[in-house]
């Protein structure tokens, strides 16, 4: 006698044929979840099982809340339209109604109303599209349905309503059952599991992709990916091992990755606020989800993207080379989000203003302090923050005179500038309201995620594109301990400041390009990323990073395109006036 749970039992009683038998490949009866060698070869080999069953069936649960008309929804909307993932991109079929062609367009709005999205959301809010383990079930299957009671529908038509309900605007009155955060929530977790692609996940984006996921054991947020690796995650070398603890198993994946990729990329996923495990501080916790805010943008790269060639780890502690460079003097916010971004931003903006008096540089006016503030917060959002500039979005300049009318005591939005203010609301409210504001040394600001505290230590890794916010720790041996609380956006530091120090000129402004990359043009991808520096004296796109630490004086011991390496000596950088120093991370 095998016992199963009730969920399992109104499966089988689904699934069975009435008049036939049915041969069907049970993860939970056949995986001998009692035995750690057998449990480790089984889910080592549940990658290719999924890979090469004639069809993968999901079971969603039974009909109700109105299950089959959300079903009927999705076969509808997802049957007109496809989707090129790679572009991020979608259009009608062929067979297309004219009636039905708003769906592939990201300006049209979903048209529903008076609540008929609900049954969409509550069928959304399934226990099933939380599992951790269905990332590898569907993405590797040659064919996967998703069964709900009667009901069924392809795994395809789930990603295209997953992408338009991510990419589409809405009526508030779509949903009465459930609030515009929950909304906000649902479409994003449901999109982050539809984006998923076999043989592209790293595990520096693991903890952004398994956010809402959830496993009884922690160790699964591990294993239940790692058929889902890109081949240079690959070579990491990591399989299940039960007879391993969770952090045992964090440590070490974070030290391989760290010390393959000669990067602190991961330390992106550190956060001191969203940790359970008793991990060190440079390890992520799996295991819980990172705050539903949106992702800092990222600059050039605050290390000039040089890669951290000395790394070292003893007892569980991470020695890493940087820079230390300014204190956080004051933590202003988060302000929560409230629903109405025009009342939001303002409430922001007049808090921030008083909030920063005194701690800024002698005669800095206010256009000022806001250009400081654009730079840090709203940074990638403006036209010319892209390669070329994305004329739909204000300038700087426009972000800068909106932000001053709206703390100016006398401000009345009129018709003429209506549409720009709605646009910088918008991006004020979506890229900060959660987030809390660091004003630092020399009047830079910055933002960050919760828990940094005044006196924390704004700092520059070699191997972090982020500056690192850390935070001293006592030690009775008498040796700087430091804790990282969390990655960072700081004006002034996100493009190579640090490192380049006043060789950087004024006339190159970094961008977002879009360029396409070849040798012969001498554009190349850094690292998977299309960041550059754009010449405005000489109308130039430059995005080679050892080439450009080299006109800056710098000499390069190696640069590697794919996978990125760029070596340069600590000896090196020290001599171009870097004050380099160690950091023993806890």
């Amino acid at each position: 006698m095998v016992v199963i749970t009730n969920n399992l039992d109104v499966a089988l009683r689904h699934l069975r044929y009435e008049d036939d038998a049915r041969v069907l490949w049970i993860d939970a009866l056949c995986i001998d979840q009692g035995l750690i060698e057998e449990k480790n070869r089984q889910v080592a080999a549940m990658g290719r099982v999924y890979s090469t069953a004639k069809l993968m069936i999901a079971w969603v649960g039974p009909e109700k809340d109105g299950s089959t008309e959300a079903v009927e929804i999705i076969k509808r909307v997802g049957r007109y339209v496809e989707i090129d993932w790679s572009r991020s991109k979608a259009w009608s079929s062929d067979d297309c109604p004219m009636e039905e062609l708003h769906w592939s367009s990201v300006d049209a709005s979903i048209p529903f109303e008076e609540g008929e999205l609900d049954p969409v959301l509550d069928l959304f809010c399934r226990p099933y599209f939380n599992r951790a383990w269905i990332r590898q079930e569907v993405v590797l299957a040659a064919r996967a349905i998703l069964v709900c009671g009667n009901d069924f529908f392809d795994w395809e038509t789930f990603r295209t309503v997953g992408y338009l309900l991510h990419s589409k605007v809405y009526y508030r009155t779509a949903f009465t059952r459930h609030t515009w955060q929950d909304f906000e929530r649902i479409r994003r977790e449901i999109y982050e599991l539809c984006v998923i692609t076999a043989g592209r996940l790293s595990y520096d984006l693991l903890r952004a992709y398994l956010s809402s996921a959830k496993c009884e054991d922690p160790r699964d947020k591990i294993f239940s990916i790692l058929a889902l690796l890109d081949p240079k995650s690959l070579e990491i070398g990591i399989q299940p091992d039960y007879a391993q603890d969770a952090l045992t198993l964090y440590t070490d994946v974070a030290m391989r990755v760290s010390m393959e990729t000669s990067s602190l990329r991961l330390l992106e996923s550190c956060l001191v606020s969203a940790r359970t495990l008793d991990i060190p501080s440079w390890v992520p916790d799996w295991s819980t989800p990172l705050p539903s805010t949106a992702p800092i943008e990222m600059g050039w790269s605050a290390c000039s993207w040089i890669t951290s060639n000395d790394l070292e780890f003893k007892r569980a502690r991470c020695h890493a080379t940087g820079i230390s460079v300014q204190f956080v003097r004051r933590v202003v916010g988060p302000f929560a989000r409230k629903g109405d971004p025009y009342t939001d931003t303002c409430k922001i903006l007049h808090g921030l203003e008083d909030a920063t008096s005194g701690l800024l540089p002698p005669n800095t006016n206010i256009r000022g302090w806001i250009e400081l503030f654009c730079k840090s917060v709203l940074f990638g959002s403006f036209a010319e923050s892209y390669f070329p500039p994305n004329t739909t979005r204000p300038t700087l300049q426009e972000f800068v005179d909106v932000i001053h009318l709206i703390m100016s005591k006398a401000f009345i939005m009129n018709a003429s500038e209506e549409a720009t203010v709605i646009f910088v609301t918008h991006h004020i409210s979506d890229a900060w309201a959660d987030y809390p504001l660091l004003v630092c040394d020399y009047g830079h600001v910055g933002l960050s995620h919760t828990g940094v505290q005044e006196g924390d230590v704004v700092s520059v890794l070699v191997g972090s594109n982020f500056p690192v916010i850390l935070r001293s720790r006592p030690n009775p041996d008498d040796i700087q301990l430091w804790e990282v609380v969390s990655t960072a956006a700081v004006s002034g530091l996100m493009d190579g400041e640090a490192i380049y120090g006043n060789r950087l000129p004024l006339h190159w402004r970094a961008v977002t390009h879009f360029e396409n990359c070849g040798d012969e043009r001498g554009i190349v991808p850094i690292d998977g990323s299309r960041h550059g520096f754009y010449d405005m004296d000489t109308d130039t796109l430059k995005t080679n990073p050892a080439e450009i630490l080299t006109e800056m004086g710098i000499e390069v011991e190696r640069h590697q395109i794919e996978p990125h390496v760029l070596e340069v000596r600590p000896e090196t950088l020290r001599a171009a006036g870097v004050p380099l120093r160690e950091f023993i991370l806890v």
